[in-house]
């Protein structure tokens, strides 16, 4: 069990790392200040989704993280929250708002073509 207040149980730290299996620590001027991160599910998925230079997303993608009807829900959340447009079942791109509009649109570069070469090349056809 890890003790924040002793750091005792942190048997491996990466270097160069700030953040390691939710635990996160800072250098501060007296020494080292360590402290718990709690992530949810959906943290973990928009997390992920930022880091990545994937525009489409399979839902397989995020299946680690988190259970079928779980990552659903999120994906669900995330789609009327405006980060993620569902552009076929189980398949999802980054979103973003049209300049002119403000309806959201795929985030990628080439709009509908890029995201549906890459889905394809995704889904393996």
């Amino acid at each position: 069990m890890f003790d924040p207040a002793t750091m005792a149980g942190l048997a491996y730290v990466p270097a160069g790392e700030t953040e390691y299996r939710g635990i996160r620590w800072e250098k501060t001027q007296i020494g080292q200040a360590c402290y718990m991160t709690i992530q949810t599910l959906e943290s973990r998925i928009r997390e992920k989704i930022r880091k990545s230079r994937r525009m489409v997303f399979l839902r397989d993608y995020f299946a680690a993280l988190g259970g079928y009807d779980q990552l659903g829900l999120v994906l669900r959340q995330l789609e009327a929250h405006g980060r993620l447009v569902r552009i076929g079942k189980g398949l999802y791109a980054k979103a973003r708002p049209n300049r002119i509009t403000g309806k959201l649109m795929i985030a990628a570069l080439g709009g509908f073509d890029q995201a549906a070469k890459e889905a394809l090349n995704r889904l393996g056809g």
